[in-house]
């Protein structure tokens, strides 16, 4: 498995929660889509430790998925912790103005 794409597929946080371990075994992952599910940010961080684990995760998108503080406070952790990951792709506004200081920790 290379590449999952799951846009528009209703994934919440359980749903998230289960993907992020059932893909902990699938280390060939390079491309997942996540758009249009509303995984807010219990969701995102499920899927945090994919970051970090997956040295061949390339890109990953998360279009129109609204988090808030802790998703993006945990997007930024797994991000500081990713070698393989080139492209992220995120909705325009899909984050309160204050949420952007958390990616300073980059």
């Amino acid at each position: 498995l290379r590449t999952l794409n799951l846009f528009d597929n209703w994934i919440a946080a359980e749903g998230a929660t289960a993907l992020s371990y059932s893909l902990s075994v699938h280390t060939g992952l390079t491309s997942l889509c996540m758009t249009l599910n509303p995984l807010r940010d219990e969701g995102v961080e499920a899927l945090t430790p994919l970051l970090a684990n997956h040295t061949t995760l390339t890109t990953l998108q998360l279009f129109y998925i609204s988090f808030g503080r802790r998703g993006v406070q945990s997007l930024s952790e797994g991000l500081a912790k990713t070698t393989s990951l080139r492209k992220l792709e995120l909705s325009p506004g899909a984050f309160l103005e204050e949420e952007v200081s958390n990616f300073d920790l980059l």
